[in-house]
Order: structure tokens, then sequence, then C-alpha cells
């Protein structure tokens, strides 16, 4: 285990049907730390992050998504670095949760785009399956668009354009890394295919590729 712990825990159950709620504090009984908050409805990604962080105690916030694991240094890395940089964008570990070849695939393949930089990197695409940003910064720039509903996996992107287009700092932090599960391929496809829908959309809006990883060769390998 890393040796630095976390101010606080927010979980945000956005009204799941595997007694999320229930595991967490009764995993975490004894642990004043740890907070659960539960939606009555499933209202998507975007509205559960903009709940966390609205009762969030701390200057900085720390996503992790809950198909991800966090690596035992992930906090000692953050820390490091979240005064220098208004937000930092971590990495999945070369090795996934679940050992299918379709999950390897998938995470040696993020690996090889995204983990090739020796430190921080100039980087315009938020991820809260691994990014920490200063909670002022979020609040001030709105936090997550709700338009994105569950499904369109889109206002990850979208926040991280509005990062660095209001003149932000965010950098790609190699350093930092999670593990994460993969689904099976047929839904791993139909998500993709929706995804790279929306992406193209936005590309065409921006006309520019992503900082990193971003390039047209890439595109096709995707």
């Amino acid at each position: 285990r890393g040796t630095l712990k976390p101010y606080e825990i927010i979980v945000v159950d956005d009204a799941s049907t595997e007694d999320t709620k229930q595991v967490v504090e009764n995993t975490f009984s004894s642990d004043k730390q740890v907070r659960v908050i539960k939606n009555p409805s499933n209202r998507g990604p975007a509205h559960a992050r903009n709940k966390g962080v609205s009762v969030a105690n701390g200057n900085y916030i720390l996503f992790v998504d809950s198909d991800t694991e966090a690596n035992n240094k992930l906090l000692e890395h953050y820390n490091r670095h979240c005064d220098a940089y208004d937000a930092i964008v971590g990495i999945f570990n070369e090795v996934p949760i679940n050992d299918t070849a379709c999950a390897w695939y998938k995470s040696l393949f993020y690996y090889f785009m995204l983990g090739k930089p020796d430190g921080a990197v100039e980087y315009d695409q938020f991820s809260a399956s691994c990014a920490g940003i200063k909670k002022d910064i979020f609040e001030r720039l709105g936090g997550y668009d709700e338009w994105f509903k569950p499904g369109c996996d889109l206002e990850n992107e979208e926040l991280g354009y509005r990062i660095t287009k209001a003149g932000y700092s965010m950098v790609l932090m190699p350093d930092m890394q999670v593990q994460h599960e993969f689904p099976n391929f047929p839904r791993m496809a139909k998500t993709f295919f929706i995804r790279t829908a929306l992406w193209v959309e936005m590309f065409c809006v921006r006309r520019q590729f992503a900082s990193v990883g971003g390039t047209k060769g890439m595109g096709v390998a995707s």
C-alpha cells in the first residue's frame, strides 16, 4: 500500500442494482472518511461526478471509476504534482483486471498509445477513470456537462477541451496508473463504435487531433 492516505473517499451510487451502498458501508463501517451518496434514479456519470465534487471538502479532486483499481502509488504521484498543474490525467496499466484476450489487447493498446512519454506532457482529454483536478477550477468551469446521458461516454473529452480552452494547464502523467476491467467483446465493440462516432463529430468541430496519440495512423489502428 502507498503511504499517503486520502483525506476522504466519496462513493456515488448512481441507482445501481448491486447493493453498492450497503457493500461500501459494511466494508468501511468504522471509517468516517468514506461516504456514500445514493441517487434515487440513474442520472449518468456526468451527474454522479458533479454530485460527488459538490459535497467534497478537499481542494483537490481525484477521480477513479467503478471499473478501475487504483495503483498503490496513485495518490503519491498526484500529490507530488497537483500544485504545478491544474489537471493531471493518468493512464491504464498494461495489465487488465480481467484476464481475457480482449481485455489484454485493449489494455496493451492504450498503454502503448499513452504510456510512452517520460514525465508530464501537455494533454487535452480529461479522463475520470484516473484524473485529478483542482476543485475550484472544476467548479469555475461548471463541472461536467450533464447533457451527456448514460451511454454517450463523451463527457470526459468535452470537459478536457473546456479545461484547455480556458487556458488552464492539463498534462498526461504516465506514472499515475490504474488497472481497468474491460467488458466482453460485443459490448466493447458497441461502446467503441458509439464513442468513435461522437469523437469524429467533435473532431469535425475542433478540426484538431488529440495532443497525445491523436495521429492519423493511430486513428486507423483504432
